[in-house]
């Protein structure tokens, strides 16, 4: 990554994103001054949120759109990270995290990075901080 700060994005909802940047008086590119990355679980739950709520059409733009954004580098769990998923998840068994949280911390760990741009408080529970820009 080219940026010196690295900030996972776990809240890939486009609305999320806008209203985030909105409320700091931003355009949601001029709030972007870090290196973004996310895995493809994190698309995966984009996509079907908005499947569900604003259809087929909105969901497979909303895919595309961030599958190709040249903003944010798109990672996919391996072996490794699965593992270290499954050791979150016992480590925080008494927590609603999700499978996709888990590996989210796991590819943090993985890539040395402590931020994320998220609503999910679960990232805090984790020992992340939630990036404020």
């Amino acid at each position: 990554m080219k940026h010196a700060m690295q900030v996972y994005l776990d809240d890939a909802d486009s609305k999320a994103l806008h209203a985030w940047a909105k409320a700091r008086g931003w355009t949601l590119s001029q709030a972007i001054r870090a290196a973004l990355f996310t895995s493809d679980l994190v698309l995966a739950e984009v996509q079907r949120l908005l499947l569900f709520r604003a259809g087929a059409r909105a969901a497979a733009a909303a895919l595309a759109r961030l599958s190709t954004s040249p903003s944010l580098d798109l990672l996919f769990p391996d072996l490794a990270i699965h593992r270290e998923a499954q050791a979150y998840l016992a480590k925080y068994a008494d927590q609603a995290f999700t499978y996709t949280d888990a590996a989210s911390f796991a590819l943090m760990k993985a890539h040395r990075c402590d931020a994320a741009l998220t609503f999910d408080r679960h990232f805090l529970v984790a020992g992340f901080t939630l990036w404020q820009g």
